[in-house]
């Protein structure tokens, strides 16, 4: 169940397309409602969800209202159309639900093909199949030819959906098919699983065995590997009941295929007897049918990402690519300090609301009703930056900007967005003298309930009336985007103003694409508004990435096997207990203290915050968790993660020492702040180096409670696997022993060697 979801049309004809594997949402209420929690707002602004049902299921069993109720009652303004293949083709069937009928003016057949090319190009760009652009980074393709990226099919593979929806879209092309060939053994997973799909579809459920077969490596020009896949072609029987599929990963050039086509001529298999199909088109080669083209893609640069480099390597770094395995031949390790600019453009944002618990970390957002949304790794509350002057200020300058009162204001139903509701109207009525006409509603979605109370409000704007939308902090720009798609279902053709208080996007880029999609031209001419009082870069990390969710996970794992001597057991519990119990976040106690702190977090002024003497561990973490995304984000080189065959880590002396990063809090904020891969190093010399500032750190004898948390921090980052402990020796171990949190850090050490 990896539901994806994405645009189809443009303007004021653009419509949401939702795809689901729908044989596990039948008649089950439960995995349909796991499936509402995870992508709920984005199936609220579905306008058409297909469920597509896999040839081992009963499509006809399932091609019914009442088996697919559990979820079109959570797309209610959705229509649903099943999508089975049959037959040798893929089937489309009618809306089963009780949604008005969406028309996109477009034949089945050619938005299926639309579907199939966007679902592989999801999952080429969704994965680590392409490689990354890097400055000064070519890649030298098995055929030869220089490329700044390489795409690697096989590394689609990641999953079972991956692989059965790669198959799905491959069945008609298999239909009649008694054999297939693949261009590498890294997509044969694929040609099984065709064999496995088609199964009792095939001739009535009267097949026989299909053969398989994968070429030894990539088909050059050398005569040897033309004998080589000659030998393996002479293993399909040549007579006339062969029908095989020649499945090529990814075409470029076609000067492989024109080599495998001699090859199939020279050992007796007649053009007739087999059809070719690659998954992926690299270049404008009409002569070979694929299922997605990637000739569209550019890079940061907006050049074509998979067009040849004219000019031979001077000067830069070469990755091979090896022709059997298309594995790049070596991982290219990069050291990167985190430098001012990179904590720049954030520091004046996180100065100025420093020291007012604006900003936590590890905390649950609720809905008016209790029930939590999601949970934010770094978190910013609104309400506590609407008392400042500057907000209040900067609010009332944003809603200054919009041209007309409101016919109605909306706002999400939680406390930040009844305060903003709260502020805008009395803002209202003192510019306006009077109120919005259709009053203020408060709700987390727009879509129409069962008492119809929010159509009929709606229903009763005048389409020259301004909709007000009010809210705090957008993050994937998700519930901007379900207002406008429910308004839009509800039938409201007036103008919408965006108004939000922290709009923070992973990158500058991803706010602009947002914008672009709420403004889009009306069919009465003009556009929406989209404004924002504050914008900063953030991680959008939930659960799954969360380091205190980790560490609180990874604390309940090692207190559940009893291994702890009775001392660290209980600092651990405590720690454990504070974890669980922080629903509202943590502004103080973000980092695992034997003691509370009593100290300022900062002692002088940083590039990324501002020393105020009242600044927060948690104003901290989320200004250097800030930086660190900005530079994941970097153009060229200097981005920061892993992007295989690439790997860019943090310097272990920003985090380590020495640098201008001297000061502990910033040390633990980086920890915290950066993933397990940011911090590996994997060079021999590089981690040698690192494990001796390591040891530096916990070794110094030293008790107060800066050294004595950052040995914590250490542990739990070793616990959670982000940050491997050397290993030391028993007069190391000895020496640890002698503070409280060094105790704790030996104990965890042995806990997981034991």
């Amino acid at each position: 169940m990896n539901p994806f979801f994405l645009p189809y049309g443009a303007g004021a004809t653009r419509r949401l397309i939702g795809l689901i594997d729908a044989g596990a949402l039948a008649d089950n209420e439960h995995a349909a409602e796991t499936l509402y929690s995870r992508f709920g707002r984005q199936l609220n602004s579905t306008d058409l969800l297909i469920a597509r049902v896999q040839p081992w299921f009963n499509a006809t069993a399932l091609s019914n209202n009442g088996d697919f109720g559990p979820i079109i009652r959570r797309a209610r303004r959705a229509n649903v159309r099943i999508l089975t293949y049959g037959e040798g083709a893929h089937h489309l069937g009618d809306n089963i639900s009780s949604a008005p009928y969406v028309d996109l003016n477009v034949a089945p057949e050619v938005l299926l093909r639309w579907l199939a090319s966007e679902e592989l190009k999801h999952l080429a760009i969704s994965t680590s199949a392409i490689f990354p652009v890097g400055q000064n980074l070519l890649y030298r393709s098995p055929s030869g030819t220089y490329f700044r990226t390489f795409l690697r099919v096989g590394n689609i593979q990641h999953s079972s959906y991956a692989i059965d929806a790669v198959a799905f879209w491959l069945l008609p092309h298999f239909a009649e098919a008694t054999a297939v060939l693949t261009d590498s053994w890294s997509i044969s997973s694929t040609a099984l699983n065709l064999v496995r799909l088609r199964g009792d579809t095939w001739r009535n459920g009267e097949g026989g065995r299909c053969q398989i077969e994968s070429l030894p490596t990539y088909f050059d020009s050398r005569q040897r590997t033309f004998d080589a896949c000659c030998e393996v072609l002479r293993r399909f029987p040549i007579d006339g009941d062969l029908r095989l599929l020649v499945l090529v990963s990814a075409v470029s050039t076609g000067n492989s295929i024109g080599r495998l086509v001699r090859a199939l001529d020279a050992v007796g298999i007649a053009r007739e007897q087999y059809k070719t199909v690659a998954l992926y088109g690299l270049a404008a080669a009409g002569h070979v049918e694929t299922i997605c083209s990637l000739t569209e893609l550019k890079d940061a640069e907006a050049l074509p990402l998979f067009e040849p480099v004219a000019t031979k390597p001077h000067r830069q770094t070469v990755i091979e690519i090896d022709p059997r395995t298309y594995f790049p031949n070596r991982l290219v390790e990069n050291v990167l300090s985190v430098k001012k600019a990179a904590g720049k453009p954030g520091f004046e944002f996180f100065s100025a609301y420093a020291g007012r618990r604006a900003f936590r970390v590890h905390s649950d957002a609720l809905e008016g009703n209790g029930q939590i949304r999601r949970h934010h790794a770094f978190d910013i509350d609104v309400c506590s930056m609407l008392t400042t002057q500057r907000f209040q200020g900067a609010l009332t300058a944003t809603l200054t900007k919009l041209p007309e009162a409101p016919g109605l204001l909306v706002s999400p139903d939680h406390v930040a967005g009844r305060a903003l509701a709260q502020f805008a109207q009395n803002y209202i009525a003192e510019r306006f003298g009077q109120g919005p006409r259709k009053g203020t509603i408060l709700h987390p979605s727009l879509l129409p309930d069962d008492s119809n109370r929010v159509a009929d409000v709606v229903a009763g704007l005048r389409s020259d009336e301004w909709i007000w939308i009010i809210d705090d902090v957008s993050v994937s720009g998700s519930r901007l985007g379900g207002y406008q798609a429910n308004l839009r279902g509800m039938g409201f053709s007036g103008h919408i103003a965006f108004v939000i208080g922290v709009a923070r996007p992973t990158e500058s880029e991803e706010w602009e694409r947002r914008v672009n999609h709420l403004t889009y031209p009306l069919p009465g001419g003009g556009s929406n508004i989209v404004e924002c009082v504050e914008q900063v870069i953030l991680p959008d990390w939930g659960v799954e990435a969360c380091p205190w969710c980790h560490e609180r996970e990874d604390l309940r794992r090692i207190l559940a096997v009893g291994s702890l001597p009775p001392g660290a057991r209980r600092i651990a519990t405590k720690r454990a207990i504070r974890l669980t119990t922080a629903k509202d976040g943590l502004v103080e106690d973000v980092f695992w203290r034997v003691n509370p702190r009593h100290e300022p977090v900062l002692q002088n002024r940083s590039f990324f915050l501002d020393h105020i003497g009242t600044e927060s561990e948690a104003d901290l973490v989320l200004a250097v968790a800030s930086a660190l995304e900005r530079m994941r984000h970097n153009v060229g080189r200097n981005w920061l993660g892993t992007r295989f065959p690439m790997v860019n880590v943090i310097d272990p002396r920003d985090y380590l020492g020495p640098t201008d990063y001297s000061e502990s809090s910033l040390r633990r904020a980086f920890i915290r702040s950066a993933t397990g891969p940011e911090l590996a190093v994997f060079g021999l010399s590089r981690r040698e180096r690192r494990d001796e500032m390591f040891r530096a750190i916990v070794l110094s004898g030293s008790a107060d409670a800066e050294s004595e948390s950052t040995r914590l921090e250490f542990a739990a980052a070793a616990l959670g696997g982000r940050l491997p402990l050397p290993t030391l020796t028993p007069a190391e171990l000895r020496i640890l022993r002698k503070t409280a949190a060094g105790r704790m850090m030996a104990d965890i050490s042995k806990s997981l060697i034991d």
